[in-house]
């Protein structure tokens, strides 16, 4: 088979399940269910897809004038993300649960950092990602950077009103 029969071969199968899909939501929230959550996912999505956006170029002004930090991880690494989530927001503007479930899953940064790493991109460190860091990793501060905050006293045991 050519590449372009297996291209309308797949784009054949993604309709019919989008409308399968379609028929499960409608059966469970009837139809005004159906068109109230295809419209949040769209919202949800033009949401998403606006905000990927400024911290995009946030990210690029950053590495333009020499000031990104070594933890938002390469330029590529960031690229791939951000095209990630935001292909992610994308599938959730577009009409079709389907594509809203994959949509989600995109705007997952675990689902981002796991598909990359399916790819050879090493995840770690992505600009988009939020998480704890895996311990071994360090993040060497300027002493201008940071400052000290001592551990706060815990009130004394027992205390408050005591009965008499």
């Amino acid at each position: 088979m050519r590449l372009s029969s297996w291209v309308i071969l797949g784009l054949v199968t993604w309709l019919a399940a989008e409308l399968l899909a379609l028929g499960f939501v409608i059966s469970v929230a009837g139809v005004a269910g159906a068109v109230l959550l295809g419209l949040l996912t769209s919202v949800v999505g033009v949401n998403l897809l606006r905000r990927r956006g400024f911290e995009a170029v946030r990210h690029l002004q950053r590495t333009v004038s020499g000031q990104a930090r070594p933890v938002e991880g390469t330029p590529e690494q960031a690229v791939a993300d951000g095209l990630l989530a935001a292909f992610g927001a994308v599938l959730l503007i577009l009409p079709g649960f389907l594509s809203d479930l994959v949509g989600l899953g995109l705007a997952a940064p675990a689902f981002r950092q796991w598909l990359l790493s399916r790819f050879g991109i090493k995840p770690g460190g992505l600009i988009f990602s939020r998480g704890p860091r895996r311990s071994g990793e360090i993040l060497d501060l300027a002493e201008a950077d940071w400052h000290r905050v001592d551990e706060p006293t815990p009130p004394p045991r027992g205390g408050g009103l005591q009965r008499g």
